[in-house]
């Protein structure tokens, strides 16, 4: 059953933008993080006592998440401020500290400005008949309270309609999909009140597929997942008939428990294939995606 929680209208979201880019935010978690150092007072009474509180900032985190439900346009220019491109083609990035980009959020009272934010994982997901959800998590270095966003015309979004996922060139009808990329960031404060640098370690690709329990789709997938630990050729299209976005995989891993003793088999009872892919294949990328 879709989740009815997904359905909230635009009034409720707020407008901002990622690397110049408006669109709607429906989700927001991202801001500086405080850490102090607080003195004891507990032995200072009369004039011992300091003439203010004492506190002092050893550590300002600036991180978050922000969701967005976007346009095939705006997800073409999230693209761009998170992997490399050539003429529409996106791959994992070489640098990927050298990726930062601003991300400005309206809160109606004030606006807030991220100046150099890495992206720590990005996560596409629906289920049945719902819009599409791009979570991004991540870590910046400083907050501003300033800052403009353009005025937006809200388009027409992402939808679960507009996927389809295939393995080895085989069409499958699920009902949710979760498809991840992170760039494991080992963070770094050297010497700093604010994040300094960013290390990124394991970087990988995540995707959990659902299926109706019941159905031929679920059979197969978990047949084809038994028969050996990596499965080659799988992707995600999305196409509204005017645009497409191809997120497509040499190869993944079956990341699901082992049915019997001795390893062999994938356990299907949960309905949800879990799929990793961590290094390079011979084929290329971890993944490669298209816009067009």
């Amino acid at each position: 059953m879709a989740n009815k929680s997904k359905d909230i209208t635009y009034g409720h979201s707020r407008v901002g933008s990622v690397n110049g880019t408006a669109m709607m935010i429906v989700n927001d978690s991202l801001n500086a993080k405080a850490t102090f150092d607080e003195p004891s007072e507990s032995g200072m009474i009369g004039t011992d006592k300091p003439a203010n509180t004492g506190r002092q900032v050893v550590k300002n985190d600036v991180n978050g998440s922000i969701t967005v439900r976007p346009s095939y346009a705006h997800a073409n220019a999230l693209m761009q401020a998170i992997f490399d491109e050539t003429t529409g083609t996106f791959t994992p990035a070489d640098a990927p500290t050298a990726q930062t980009f601003p991300v400005v959020v309206n809160r109606d009272v004030d606006i807030y400005t991220y100046a150099d934010c890495w992206m720590q994982t990005l996560t596409i997901k629906a289920n049945e008949n719902e819009p599409i959800d791009w979570d991004m998590e991540l870590l910046g270095t400083t907050e501003t309270d300033a800052g403009t966003v353009s005025a937006l015309t809200v388009p027409d979004k992402m939808i679960m309609p507009d996927l389809t996922f295939s393995v080895n060139a085989n069409t499958y009808f699920i009902q949710g999909f979760e498809w991840s990329w992170t760039y494991a960031y080992d963070e770094r404060f050297h010497q700093s009140l604010t994040r300094s640098t960013a290390v990124s370690k394991i970087p990988m690709a995540k995707l959990n597929i659902t299926c109706d329990y019941n159905s031929d789709t679920w059979a197969d997938l978990f047949a084809l997942a038994g028969t050996d630990t990596a499965i080659e050729d799988v992707n995600l299209v999305f196409a509204n008939g005017t645009n497409t976005l191809s997120i497509l995989h040499p190869e993944m891993t079956v990341m699901n428990e082992s049915k019997w003793n001795d390893q062999s088999g994938v356990d299907a009872s949960s309905g949800t294939l879990e799929l990793r892919a961590w290094l390079a294949t011979a084929e290329g990328d971890i993944f490669t995606a298209t816009y067009a």
